[in-house]
């Protein structure tokens, strides 16, 4: 009898268990649906939710976040692109390429000009896939550089910065600030 009660009490424990990781498995993210900055009940502290809409009274809020989930969306498909099979430091730095062109003054000032520019990443494309963890790359990037956080290095693939060009053979990206390895400074 005393079996018997472990063993129906097990099946109930795997049985619940399996049953939540299939209710997770079966929430999936929509490669359109990114996710956006949302408050925690704790002040000072913000995190990453796909679910949260921001109130209806609040539409500058709404649009900012909008538009920032756009830009997110626009470097994953830049990423993807241009570094889909890179390393993610390497790919991080594929999204501080663009980022250091949106800060100086010969680029488009926004994400949306420098990756739409003519003939500058023509690994974005709109149909290009998004990616869970190249969005989350990206976001964390952006975030990093909302913060004011200087560009990072690499030391083999970007041994400085700033760095506005790359080229790389699908596998590695080497970065760098001038078009082409010994050409003179832009």
């Amino acid at each position: 009898m005393k079996r018997a009660l472990i063993a129906f009490a097990s099946a109930c424990v795997i049985s619940f268990c399996l049953g939540g990781l299939v209710a997770a498995a079966e929430i999936k993210r929509s490669p359109e649906v990114s996710p956006t900055i949302t408050p925690n009940p704790e002040p000072g502290i913000r995190l990453l939710d796909p679910l949260w809409i921001p109130e209806a009274g609040d539409p500058e809020e709404h649009a900012r976040l909008k538009e920032r989930d756009a830009e997110i969306n626009m470097l994953a498909r830049t990423v993807w692109g241009e570094a889909r099979g890179c390393a993610p430091d390497e790919q991080a730095l594929v999204v501080w390429t663009v980022l250091q062109r949106v800060n100086d003054s010969r680029w488009p000032d926004s994400i949306r000009g420098v990756v739409t520019q003519p003939r500058q990443f023509n690994g974005y494309k709109e149909s290009n896939p998004i990616l869970p963890e190249i969005h989350d790359i990206c976001a964390t990037e952006l975030m990093k550089w909302e913060a004011g956080v200087e560009p990072p290095i690499h030391e083999v693939y970007a041994p400085s910065a700033p760095y506005y060009f790359y080229e790389g053979d699908g596998r590695h990206n080497t970065f760098r600030e001038s078009w082409r390895k010994n050409a003179a400074r832009l």
